[in-house]
C-alpha cells in the first residue's frame, strides 16, 4: 500500500497517490485521518496537523481523532497540547492504544506526577500485558512513589516477559 511505498523511499509516488486521495476525500474523515498519519510518517507535521483539524471538523465526537492529533502535537513538541488531546480522546472513546497510554504515562512521570503515571502505565499493561517496557517503566514510577514492593513485582514481570530486558535490570 501507500505506507509501504513511503517505506521504500518512493515518497514522490506515495505522495502523488495521497494527493489524489485528498482531492477526492470530500467529507470522508477516515481519509484525512490516514493522511495525517502519512504526513506524520514522512515528517510533514504541518500538513499532518491540518489533516487532523479537518478530521475534527468532520467528526468532533471521535476519540481516536483527538488521540491522533495528540500524536502529531507530540511530534511537534507540544506536550501540553498532546496531554490535553490524549485525555480528551480517552474521555470520549474510553480507550487509547497501548503506545498512547505509555506516552501519556511517560509525560506524567517526567512532569513529576508519578501517581498519574502509574495509572496510565497500568492502562497500557491492561491492553498489552506482555510488554516488558511497560512493566519496567511502571516499576520506575513505583520507585518514585516509594512503593518498592510493587516496583519489585513490576520489575519481575518485565524480566518474565524478556529475561534480558536491560531497563528492568536498571531498576
Amino acid at each position: 500500500g501507500l505506507f509501504a511505498m513511503e517505506r521504500q523511499h518512493n515518497r514522490a509516488e506515495a505522495e502523488s497517490h495521497w494527493n489524489t486521495a485528498e482531492a477526492f476525500a470530500g467529507d470522508q474523515a477516515d481519509v484525512y485521518q490516514n493522511l495525517s498519519r502519512f504526513f506524520l510518517a514522512i515528517g510533514e507535521s504541518t500538513r499532518a496537523l491540518a489533516a487532523c483539524h479537518k478530521v475534527l471538523e468532520l467528526v468532533p465526537d471521535e476519540g481516536d481523532s483527538y488521540a491522533n492529533l495528540a500524536d502529531v502535537q507530540l511530534e511537534m513538541r507540544d506536550t501540553l497540547g498532546a496531554v490535553t488531546h490524549y485525555e480528551k480522546g480517552l474521555a470520549i472513546s474510553g480507550f487509547l492504544s497501548s503506545t498512547q497510554y505509555l506516552t501519556l504515562a511517560n509525560i506524567y512521570k517526567q512532569q513529576g506526577d508519578a501517581s498519574r503515571a502509574v495509572l496510565f502505565y497500568r492502562y497500557a499493561l491492561a491492553v498489552q500485558p506482555s510488554n516488558p517496557l511497560g512493566w519496567a517503566t511502571l516499576a520506575s514510577a513505583y520507585v518514585k512513589l516509594g512503593d518498592l514492593q510493587r516496583a519489585e513485582f513490576s520489575n519481575k514481570k518485565a524480566l518474565q516477559f524478556d529475561p534480558g530486558f536491560a531497563a528492568a535490570h536498571g531498576n
